[in-house]
């Protein structure tokens, strides 16, 4: 059995001006079914356009900010750190002043 062949009355096949309606009927469903997927000449939507433009602009701002006290923070640490090893160098000399004091 073909699939073309008519089952149960689904689809007939004849030349019948009721099925030749039925058909034309169908294609300007779909037909109008794909038409109105198009994009129709519709005015421009800025509160869109401003909304996406405001969350790049934010976020391109608070890499900034970021950026930035990652970059504040490592120089404190920097200093603090250079500050304990110069503190350390500053007491090891005075010992070995006080060691030569009293070694004399």
């Amino acid at each position: 059995m073909s699939v073309f062949d008519n089952r149960d009355g689904f689809r007939p096949r004849d030349q019948s001006v009721s099925t030749k309606l039925k058909y034309e009927t169908e294609a300007q469903h779909w037909a109008d079914a794909f038409n109105s997927t198009r994009p129709t000449n519709r005015p421009p939507n800025f509160a869109k356009d401003f909304a996406s433009l405001g969350l790049v602009v934010g976020l391109f701002i608070n890499l900034i900010i970021i950026v930035v006290l990652s970059l504040t923070n490592l120089f404190k640490w920097i200093t603090k750190a250079t500050s304990k090893s110069e503190v350390k160098t500053n007491s090891a000399s005075i010992q070995q002043e006080d060691n030569s004091i009293q070694n004399q």
